[in-house]
């Protein structure tokens, strides 16, 4: 199975300690060959795929996709955007974009991953 998938898994903690998101991330061909994400959050209650979307923002430092549920302006449900973005110095700056049906679609947070140390 080695070289078919890629896990990330991360624990967002508040300056006290607190836990605030908790995420399992799975990215991955799917069955049409196409690069997929999918994300397993209490947030929600699906795991929804997320479709790497052709034209990707410019990344910063590094190679950025965006992974897409839903096109942006269909307000009449929820979407989301996924952002990968590997950065020179071996970290992953990672954010999330959405918006709730009848709401305003909008960057909500974002971390920066750095690999465990061997």
């Amino acid at each position: 199975m080695a070289g078919r998938a890629v896990t990330l898994h991360y624990t967002a903690l508040g300056r006290d300690g607190r836990q605030l998101h908790e995420e399992f991330t799975l990215l991955s061909q799917s069955d049409q060959g196409r690069l997929c994400l999918w994300a397993v959050m209490a947030e929600l209650p699906v795991v929804m795929p997320h479709h790497a979307l052709a034209d990707p923002t410019a990344a910063t430092d590094g190679v950025a996709v965006v992974f897409a549920c839903g096109p942006r302006d269909a307000n009449d449900r929820f979407r989301e955007e996924l952002s990968i973005d590997c950065r020179a110095d071996g970290g992953i700056t990672y954010a999330h974009a959405w918006g709730m049906p009848g709401g305003s679609f909008e960057a909500r947070s974002k971390c920066v991953l750095q690999p465990k140390p061997r």
